[in-house]
């Protein structure tokens, strides 16, 4: 990556699994948060079950801008593909093995992967990105990444 990767316009590449639905845009430039944008990237990662969205938690959104420089910055043009964001009580409730403290509570988590590139690289750049806690879901292939404490598992 660039010496000014975190001067640059930061920016997500997004598209939720199973859908058409993307977005494609720059939710922060000129040291300050765009705020349309970040709340058009907030309702794209809304809970879909409960039908709401949360404010994301922009260092979150640095950690997804991380991963997709890593493509482009690599010659990979392709989104993120999205298969968790927010989450309230109710739905995380339905969730298999979800934690009832979960980060995606806060706003602070989300998981997804991206198609072509192998769920073990993804892992390990996660946790290069250093941004919080990592979790490696090999089977269902996505991994999970959040602004809390650093920590990594396997699911």
């Amino acid at each position: 990556m660039s010496p000014n990767f975190w001067n640059q316009p930061r920016w997500v590449w997004l598209k939720r699994q199973g859908t058409n639905d993307e977005i494609r845009t720059v939710y922060w430039a000129d040291g300050a948060l765009i705020e349309s944008e970040y709340t058009k990237i907030c309702w794209f990662l809304r809970d879909r079950s409960a039908g709401k969205a949360m404010y994301m938690n922009p260092v979150l959104l640095d950690v997804i801008y991380a991963q997709c420089g890593w493509l482009r910055f690599n010659g990979i043009d392709r989104p993120y593909i999205s298969t968790s964001g927010a989450r309230f009580p109710e739905s995380n409730a339905k969730i298999e093995g979800a934690k009832k403290n979960s980060q995606h509570l806060k706003g602070n988590a989300h998981d997804g992967y991206i198609e072509g590139i192998s769920i073990e690289v993804q892992n390990e750049f996660a946790k290069w990105v250093g941004g919080g806690g990592v979790g490696y879901y090999r089977a269902k292939n996505f991994i999970h990444t959040d602004v809390g404490n650093v920590r990594y598992w396997r699911g």
